[in-house]
């Protein structure tokens, strides 16, 4: 229970981050997509996805949600809200060292809701922005991940 509470204090902060500072840069997009002879889901099914990202100071977020309807009226919801705080801007020290532009407390919550196999997974670690050629943006995440339905594990994304 104690990381749920870290984690949702986490979450906290980097909302209220947003909320009082001016973004560098935001992003937001929706998608529409219809489809037919899928052999996972519903024969036919279609998914509406919102995403949204952002810059601020000090720290950084990105959120999707999928909202899918099958063809027998079948919903599901399943979104992802990853906020990022920037120990370099917190502490005014610059963390960059060879590749490594930032150092960030990293956390995403997953949650699912899908007919009864409805989950929320919490996930904690520490990410790096990196400075790789050719490229504008490049971090990596590692997590922790407090699985609610299946054991704990843990979690590399690349972005």
């Amino acid at each position: 229970m104690q990381l749920k509470q870290v984690t949702a204090a986490c979450l906290l902060v980097s909302t209220a981050a947003f909320a009082q500072a001016k973004p560098i840069w935001q992003d937001f997009s929706l998608t529409g997509l219809y489809g037919e002879n899928y052999e996972v889901v519903d024969e036919k099914q279609t998914t509406l996805t919102v995403e949204y990202a952002a810059k601020v100071k000090y720290a950084d977020v990105f959120f999707f949600m999928d909202r899918m309807r099958g063809s027998d009226d079948n919903k599901s919801t399943y979104f992802e809200l990853s906020p990022r705080l920037s120990l370099g801007e917190i502490s005014g020290q610059k963390l960059a060292f060879g590749p490594i532009k930032d150092v960030l407390i990293s956390t995403t919550w997953e949650s699912n809701s899908a007919n009864g196999n409805n989950f929320d997974n919490f996930l904690y670690g520490v990410g790096f922005d990196l400075a790789v050629p050719y490229f504008q943006y490049a971090n990596v995440n590692f997590y922790r991940a407090n699985n609610e339905n299946t054991s704990d594990d843990y979690q590399m994304t690349i972005a």
